[in-house]
């Protein structure tokens, strides 16, 4: 297809209101970063519907994104939950005790690996102790 063609075939995609793949995608990222600034800007909507739902691991995880959502948990009522240790049983997913495991700089002092093994077996995620 000539050059011409190809411009032709894209005004007439562009008019039916067809979209490609890429346009798709940057509309999308467009529509991330909005929930993101009504999330991170928003204080009054994250303060009553977000972080009072999250555990205190979860928003230790919240708090490393970037320096928006640190700033968000010092904000908050919750900056004190920061202070206080990992807890085994509330780690929701596989993904956040491979963390927790692979991190073991992160560990009470008195942590080891039979201990952190014994609690996630009490958790029933036993997939990690494979």
């Amino acid at each position: 297809m000539s050059s011409s063609g190809a411009a032709t075939a894209a005004a007439t995609l562009k008019r039916v209101g067809v979209r490609t793949r890429g346009q798709k995608r940057r509309r999308g990222e467009r529509d991330s970063f909005l929930l993101w600034d009504l999330i991170v800007k928003n204080d009054d909507i994250c303060f009553t519907h977000i972080l009072p739902r999250l555990n205190a691991t979860d928003l230790k995880f919240l708090y490393g994104v970037n320096k928006e959502t640190r700033a968000l948990v010092k904000r908050s009522t919750r900056a004190e939950d920061l202070e206080k240790g990992f807890k085994v049983e509330e780690m929701s997913s596989i993904s956040t005790l491979e963390f927790v495991w692979e991190n073991k700089s992160l560990w009470s002092s008195w942590w080891n690996q039979t201990w952190f093994c014994w609690k996630v077996a009490r958790t029933n995620k036993l997939e990690l102790l494979k």
